[in-house]
């Protein structure tokens, strides 16, 4: 997934959901750096599919994901699991995060200087 939003620019944050619920299930929360990538990520990933299911892609209005995340999941004593109504955030190592982030921008260059060639 961040590969794919990758490519619209800079992400900010990423969270991934891990909770059960039929309200929350699936749920991936990317900020970006800049506003109008953020609406070009929305335009042309509304309505794909991404492992055989089909996006429902929308801005959020939640604008601190801090306290929208469960604290007691994050120190691992959430008594609700899966079915808890505040964000269960996947831990993303940030090794990855920066080797996704040095991926984008080097795909990110690769395509401005497409588009120069031309």
């Amino acid at each position: 997934m961040y590969e794919e939003l990758g490519k619209f620019g800079r992400i900010e944050a990423l969270h991934v959901c891990d909770n059960l619920g039929d309200h929350m299930i699936g749920h991936v929360y990317a900020k970006f750096s800049d506003e109008e990538e953020a609406s070009d990520a929305l335009n042309v990933m509304n309505g794909r599919y991404y492992d055989g299911r089909k996006m429902e892609v929308e801005f959020s209005p939640v604008t601190d994901f801090r306290e929208a995340r469960c604290r007691d999941f994050d120190e691992d004593t959430c008594s609700r699991g899966g079915f808890c109504n505040f964000m269960h955030i996947k831990p993303i190592p940030m090794c990855l995060i920066r080797s996704l982030e040095e991926d984008c921008d080097e795909e990110r260059r690769r395509e401005y200087a497409r588009r120069m060639d031309r």
